[in-house]
């Protein structure tokens, strides 16, 4: 496959994903609460935006269709995890193409860890318990620091979806939180 595609298309696909990267990283771990499975899942839907990187339309929002990719990827190995055994086969653990070069791209584990420092487990428990279709909009927001119009086209919604989907999840966080915030000294007693 990769001798097929235009010269440069490697290099601009890298750079396209590199700039939005940590974003991503950031989204894949609240999704799966794991880090190591956050690994799995940027890398797996990294994979796929490079092997539709011919589909995807110059000058639109790479980060929103990126984002796109790994968001679905992640509901459909939610779901097929449901259907699935739990016994696999050693074949199963056999790499997929191992032709195919993988994108090396290092994250930085300081900004990551820092991060992570500064997001409580009240905040993320609150964040987990918002309905999903509100969670995720939120995350694209707030993780992916994506505008509105970027979570629209990212998810096939109109911009009113987008905005009222987001204002509900800051009305349910700030309702679960009120007390948090108090205690830890973020807002005055009264």
């Amino acid at each position: 496959m990769a001798d097929r595609l235009p010269p440069g298309t490697r290099e601009e696909f890298t750079e396209l994903l590199v700039s939005c990267l940590p974003e991503l990283y950031r989204l894949a771990h609240w999704l799966t609460r794991n880090p190591a499975a956050a690994d799995d899942l940027v890398q797996e839907a990294s994979y796929r935006a490079f092997r539709k990187f011919g589909s995807f339309e110059r000058g639109t929002n790479f980060k929103a269709w990126v984002f796109r990719i790994l968001h679905n990827h992640f509901l459909d190995t939610r779901r097929r995890a449901r259907h699935e055994p739990r016994t696999r086969d050693f074949e199963d653990f056999e790499p997929k193409d191992p032709a195919q070069p993988a994108v090396d791209i290092e994250l930085d584990p300081a900004e990551l860890d820092q991060y992570e420092e500064h997001v409580d487990d009240a905040v993320r428990e609150a964040v987990q318990e918002l309905p999903e279709n509100y969670r995720v909009v939120f995350l694209f927001f707030a993780l992916g620091g994506m505008t509105y119009d970027e979570i629209a086209g990212a998810l096939g919604i109109p911009i009113g979806t987008v905005m009222s989907r987001l204002f509900r999840a800051r009305q349910r966080l700030s309702g679960k939180l009120v007390a948090y915030a108090r205690d830890q000294g973020y807002l005055r007693r009264k």
